[in-house]
């Protein structure tokens, strides 16, 4: 279940302190004859205040792509509307992918016959490795005067063949595993293009911006929804880049929020590395405290 929300633009006020550096001027009246009076003075400390300009926005959004091709079967929502964390947002056609995972199926049922069936092979090579041999494939007796007769003669030699026989066998079995292990591994990427097809909230948030229409047909990688996480919300600010070496992470500073008409102390977190030379300014951003009633801005 989901509930409306209209997203809002608003702009906040910034105000932080800068002590200037007190100093002291003073000078010994002693052995100094004068018909004035020297009185020491110390320096004050002046409270200044910068006023900056900024804006509420989401502390994560994302793109959520198409994963696989098919058409567009429906759409939970719409801009504004609230999802909880694994809510499905877009549902594609997945006719041909079960299709896929039902072929996967009828591979590893015919896999596990193979590998059966050469794991027998083996076992026989190993059990009875005369079986291929004359007359139907009675060992015993005969064996024991052919073996002898066609080693002697140069024509083969018995325990060769039945090594080589043996390494055949087992060959063919390890074969029918890999073969099964291959229609095991093809099954669960079929199952993960099945999820692929359904498109969830990876928090609690909002859709932001929609792309696209029940109907339409998507390719991999296109864009179908922009998601915001509207919980958590930051306040970013371009500070003079003059400024920013009086700033410190994870202190508090007094914000102003003009949409609410309500101050709140928000923790400084993050402060870019890169000034704008343009702008001779930093971008930074702070923490708003939870349950502030206010809405990042699209």
């Amino acid at each position: 279940m989901n509930s409306s929300l209209t997203p809002l633009v608003t702009s906040v006020l910034l105000a932080f302190s800068l002590s200037s550096q007190a100093q002291t001027f003073g000078q010994n009246p002693e052995g100094f004859d004068s018909v004035y009076n020297l009185q020491s003075v110390s320096g004050m400390s002046l409270d200044k205040r910068a006023l900056l300009g900024g804006v509420v926005v989401s502390s994560a959004q994302v793109s959520l792509s198409a994963q696989v091709a098919g058409d567009v079967l429906s759409i939970s929502g719409k801009e504004g509307d609230m999802f909880k964390k694994g809510s499905t947002l877009v549902t594609l056609e997945q006719e041909s992918i079960q299709a896929q995972r039902d072929s996967a199926y009828a591979d590893i049922s015919s896999a596990n016959e193979a590998l059966r069936n050469a794991g027998v092979q083996y076992s026989q090579s190993i059990v009875s490795p005369n079986s291929n041999g004359m007359l139907g494939g009675i060992p015993g007796m005969f064996s024991m005067f052919t073996d002898p007769m066609l080693k002697m003669s140069g024509q083969g030699n018995p325990e060769f063949d039945k090594f080589a026989n043996r390494t055949s066998r087992y060959t063919g079995y390890q074969q029918a595993k890999n073969k099964l292990r291959q229609a095991e591994l093809n099954l669960k990427q079929v199952e993960e293009r099945l999820k692929d097809a359904n498109l969830v909230a990876p928090f609690d948030g909002v859709i932001v911006a929609k792309n696209i229409n029940q109907g339409d047909v998507v390719q991999p990688g296109q864009e179908l929804i922009k998601f915001a996480n509207i919980k958590d919300l930051q306040v970013e600010v371009n500070i003079p880049s003059r400024l920013v070496a009086s700033l410190k992470l994870e202190k508090k500073y007094r914000i102003k929020l003009d949409i609410a008409n309500i101050v709140v102390n928000a923790t400084l977190s993050q402060i870019y590395p890169i000034a704008d030379n343009n702008k001779h300014s930093v971008k930074v951003k702070f923490d708003l405290p939870v349950g502030v009633r206010v809405l990042a801005g699209t």
